[in-house]
């Protein structure tokens, strides 16, 4: 099913996983000589919406990336890299953010999605 409005189509599409742009200095291990890479998806607009939402529903429950971290049992930079893109989050970890900034998953993504 697409969804071209949201660019949930383009960042799940298979050429999107399966390419990937290279970012150094990201965090990712890469064999010795190469450089890190990080999937596209993480650049694609709907996952950007979706940091931007993570982002603003944390400064609106008025929590700091530190705060976050704790709760969640993370170091600060957790929060980081997911907010700005250097890392993606798995569906268990997103719902365990949204948990800790007391938002709930669907109501964080029908506002992507809308």
């Amino acid at each position: 099913m697409p969804y071209p409005a949201t660019g949930f189509a383009d960042c799940c599409s298979y050429r999107s996983l399966t390419h990937v742009t290279e970012y150094p200095n990201s965090g990712y291990s890469a064999p010795p000589g190469r450089v890190a890479a990080v999937p596209r998806v993480l650049q694609s607009t709907f996952y950007k919406k979706l940091r931007s939402a993570l982002a603003e529903a944390r400064s609106q429950a008025g929590l700091t990336q530190e705060d976050v971290a704790e709760k969640l049992g993370r170091p600060q930079s957790f929060v980081s890299k997911y907010e700005s893109g250097e890392r993606r989050l798995d569906v268990l970890e997103f719902v365990e953010v949204c948990q800790a900034l007391g938002v709930l998953p669907t109501e964080l993504l029908s506002g992507i999605l809308a």
